[in-house]
Formats: C-alpha cells, sequence, structure tokens
C-alpha cells in the first residue's frame, strides 16, 4: 500500500505571551491532554503524546523552524483507520 507523505503542521500553540508554556500542538485532543486544572503540564511526562522535530507558521508574524510538534500517540487500529480514509 502506498502511503503518501504529509508533513504534521502546528494548528494549537500554547502562547507564552498568555502565560503558557509555548509548546506546538498538532490537535486540539493533544493540546488538552496537557492542560490540568488551567496549568501546563510538560509534554514529555505524558504517555500518550509523541513529538516530530517540525516547523510552525501559524502565526503570521513569524515561521518557527526546529519545534517540537506534539501529536496523540495512536494505536494499530487507529493508524490503519486513518491510511485507508488518506489513500
Amino acid at each position: 500500500m502506498l502511503r503518501r507523505d504529509k508533513k504534521l503542521k502546528c494548528g494549537y500553540h500554547c502562547s507564552e505571551i498568555t502565560g503558557g508554556c509555548g509548546s506546538h500542538f498538532t490537535s486540539l485532543k493533544a493540546f488538552d491532554l496537557h492542560r490540568k486544572d488551567g496549568e501546563c503540564l510538560n509534554p514529555n511526562s505524558i504517555n500518550k503524546l509523541k513529538y516530530k522535530v517540525s516547523e510552525c507558521d501559524i502565526s503570521s508574524n513569524s515561521h518557527l523552524k526546529n519545534i517540537k510538534l506534539w501529536s496523540l500517540i495512536m494505536n494499530d487500529q487507529q493508524k490503519e483507520y486513518f491510511e485507508r480514509k488518506n489513500l
């Protein structure tokens, strides 16, 4: 089966401007996992998240390179489902 290579994109920031940790996430679910009682958790400590070094251009004023882009870890069944959908 051929698999299209898709570059992960940053879709959610935890903004340092508003007191956040500055982390970057691919989904709202991944972002929500790093928040507890209004505080940031270190994404490294969350076993449902993984990161890939990527880029972020979500802000119109800047383009950041070599960021840790956090995403959900999918099980084999989830991976298979999304691979079929992206053929």
